[in-house]
């Protein structure tokens, strides 16, 4: 019996722990969808940042029917619905038909290119982490092709869970291009290191911060092989560190008001 009973509390925090989520993640989209009903560009990029981050299964559907046209508000009622293909009106946030008459107000969340452009990196950062190798690489390169920054964290939280060399390769190049494009913005420059890596990887991350425009600064030296300059577990001791502070210097001399940052590869 207290093995049951046991078993029981268990069951009961788990489900309390599921039901918690469900409802922060109900909370957050509903927090989401009301910058829509402003009709204005700038609430409407955030209500698109916010969606993609909600952890809402409903979050993609909400975004592909912006992107597609059928996103409605009403100011009046505060309420965001989807437009089917039949016409009928579903509640974004759960999907199902609204009960009784349409809003007299009810009209199209207004789109530009610079929202086409944030909805599009938002699918994306949605579809990082998905199962589907394939998809997941379809998603990064629509990542990279954006002019959207906003997808940096979920980049980098699918690039350490990655496992696929073909998707890991595409995730670190939309990365590198991100961070390019957020250090720009703010007035600054980015430089890459290449770092440990063999002859192909290195050529080919050359060929690519090249095309790209993107500074960066080869470590290809003979000290790189050197054991005497590495710890049991291959990563650079002190000696590396300070060879490597040194071909870097260039760098470190930075001028004021502007902002320098370097990615390791």
């Amino acid at each position: 019996m207290p093995l049951c009973r046991a078993c029981l509390v268990a069951l009961l925090l788990a489900l309390s722990a599921i039901l918690s989520c469900v409802t922060a993640h109900a909370a957050a989209l509903d927090e989401a969808l009301a910058h829509f009903t402003a009709d204005d560009f700038s609430e409407t990029i955030t209500g698109i940042k916010d969606v993609a981050a909600s952890g809402s299964p409903r979050a993609e559907a909400i975004l592909r029917a912006l992107q597609d046209g059928q996103l409605l508000y009403s100011a009046e009622r505060k309420a965001v619905y989807i437009k089917s293909n039949s016409g009928k009106l579903l509640d974004a946030a759960s999907g199902e038909p609204i009960g009784g008459d349409a809003p007299a107000d009810a009209d199209n969340v207004r789109i530009n290119n610079r929202l086409r452009g944030a909805i599009e990196a938002a699918l994306g950062g949605l579809t990082l982490l998905a199962s589907d190798p394939s998809a997941r690489f379809d998603a990064a390169q629509a990542v990279f092709k954006s002019r959207q920054v906003s997808a940096l964290p979920t980049i980098e939280t699918a690039l350490a869970k990655e496992q696929d060399a073909r998707v890991k390769r595409a995730l670190t190049e939309a990365l590198l291009e991100k961070m390019d494009q957020a250090i720009r913005t703010q007035g600054g420059k980015f430089t890459v290191i290449l770092f440990d890596m063999d002859a192909t990887q290195r050529a080919e991350y050359r060929r690519f911060v090249q095309s790209r425009g993107i500074n960066f600064v080869d470590c290809d030296r003979p000290e790189m092989k050197d054991r005497k300059l590495r710890m049991p577990d291959n990563h650079p001791n002190q000696g590396l560190n300070q060879l490597v502070a040194q071909w870097i210097e260039p760098l470190q001399v930075v001028s004021k008001g502007t902002n320098e940052r370097a990615g390791k590869l």
